[in-house]
């Protein structure tokens, strides 16, 4: 989930219209990932923003709809990615007979959150979410070059380009 929730690798299903009701997300749930093989995945999160549009969650999730009126949803997301949020639930998290492990409404709801005044919560919120975006753009950046680099490496290693023959201006190095 990495803390964003994806309409990549949608599943599709028939249900009665009561199920999707029951179902049914809206922007501002937050949701939790109830199972994983990996104790450090149980129990992250994200927050539904209304894309996909008329999405449901999955039982291996948990849906959680918070008052934004005292807790901001992405506040929140934030907080449960902070060590202090990931040993309340990941390390509350209990081994199924399975192998994997679970958490549970009782766990999620025991967390225990810094609750500053709702618009210091959005002002922190939304700080974050520029600076994941900076990450973001920046991490694009660095695939584009990587990509670039092999491309140009490729090139010069299978001799389809000459570096004795590129034209570049080195008049400002000085030799020794």
């Amino acid at each position: 989930m990495d803390g964003k929730v994806s309409g990549q690798d949608l599943k599709w299903c028939e249900l009665t219209e009561k199920e999707v009701e029951s179902l049914a997300l809206e922007p501002g749930d937050v949701l939790f990932i109830r199972t994983n093989g990996v104790r450090g995945r149980v129990g992250t999160c994200a927050v539904y923003c209304g894309q996909p549009e008329r999405a449901l969650f999955a039982s291996y999730l948990v849906r959680a709809r918070l008052n934004a009126k005292e807790l901001d949803p992405s506040f929140f997301q934030y907080f449960t990615a902070t060590a202090a949020g990931l040993a309340q639930l990941g390390g509350q998290a209990s081994p199924a007979a399975d192998g994997k492990f679970n958490v549970n409404t009782k766990t999620i709801d025991s967390v225990l959150v810094p609750l500053p005044k709702p618009d210091e919560q959005k002002r922190i919120a939304t700080i974050l979410q520029t600076i994941d975006r900076k990450i973001s753009v920046h991490e694009r950046k660095r695939a584009a070059l990587s990509d670039l680099f092999q491309t140009l490496l490729h090139q010069l290693m299978t001799a389809q380009i000459r570096v004795d023959k590129l034209d570049i201006d080195t008049s400002d190095i000085s030799l020794l």
